[in-house]
C-alpha cells in the first residue's frame, strides 16, 4: 500500500489474526531482515483485511507506509516516480516468503532483490506528449558513489531543464522522474524534438521525445 518514503512496514492484525504478525517477523528475520518490520500497536479493523477478519478468517494487512505519511496519496502527484520501488518489493518478497512458507513450499524460490547489470535509460511515455511525460531510469548499485543526472537537452545537445541529480549507493535505484515541457526558467519549451539524456560518470544514454501541445 501507498509505499513513500523509508518509514517502517506496519503489520495490522485483529484478533485471532495476531499469530500472523509473530509468522511475518520471523520470515522477515530469515528471509529479509534488513526490511524494518513493525507490529502496529492499535490494530486498526478497517483496511483490506478487514472483511476476511469479519467472516472469520485469519487475516493482516501488510502496509509499507501510513496513508498520512504520503502528501501525493490519491493526488495527480501520487505517480510511480514518488514511490520507493525498492520499499515496495521487499515488502512483496516477505509477503510472497510468507505465502510460500505457510504453503509448506521452499522459500528459497521466491526471488531475491532485481539485479540492475547497466545504467538503463526507459521509453518515455507518452511520447509523443503534452504537456508532460513520464521518464522511467534505472543505475547499478556502485560501492563508489557516482554523480548521475537526467536532463532534457536541444537537438544541439544544450541543456533545456536539469530533472534530476545525484549520487548512487551500493543499492540498485529505480526511478521516474517527470518533464511539465517547461525549461529551468520555468518557461514552457518550444513544441519539437528532444533528446533526454542520463547521465552516469562515463555512461550516458540518450533518447529521442517529442513536445507536443
Amino acid at each position: 500500500m501507498v509505499g513513500y518514503g523509508n518509514p517502517p512496514t506496519l503489520l495490522h492484525a485483529v484478533g485471532a489474526s495476531v499469530w500472523l504478525e509473530d509468522y511475518c517477523l520471523a520470515i522477515r528475520d530469515s528471509f529479509v531482515d534488513w526490511l524494518d518490520l513493525q507490529k502496529n500497536l492499535t490494530p486498526i479493523g478497517a483496511g483490506d483485511h478487514a472483511s476476511f477478519t469479519d467472516a472469520g478468517y485469519s487475516a493482516l494487512d501488510v502496509a509499507e507506509t501510513a496513508l498520512w505519511l504520503n502528501p501525493n496519496y490519491h493526488a495527480t502527484s501520487d505517480t510511480v516516480g514518488t514511490l520507493t520501488i525498492s520499499m515496495i518489493a521487499d515488502v512483496t518478497r516477505l509477503a510472497l516468503a510468507s505465502v510460500a512458507s505457510l504453503a509448506g513450499l521452499d522459500t528459497s524460490r521466491v526471488p531475491g532483490p532485481p539485479v540492475i547489470p547497466e545504467v538503463l535509460l526507459a521509453r518515455n511515455y507518452p511520447n509523443p506528449f503534452g504537456p508532460s511525460t513520464h521518464i522511467p531510469f534505472a543505475l547499478p548499485g556502485m560501492r563508489t558513489r557516482t554523480r548521475y543526472v537526467v536532463a532534457v537537452l536541444d537537438p544541439a545537445g544544450r541543456t533545456v531543464k536539469i530533472l534530476e541529480e545525484g549520487r548512487t549507493g551500493e543499492e540498485p535505484l529505480q526511478k521516474e522522474v517527470v518533464w511539465d515541457g517547461t525549461n529551468e526558467r520555468g518557461k514552457r519549451a518550444a513544441c519539437g524534438v528532444y533528446l533526454c539524456s542520463l547521465r552516469c560518470g562515463r555512461e550516458s544514454r540518450v533518447r529521442k521525445i517529442v513536445l507536443i501541445r
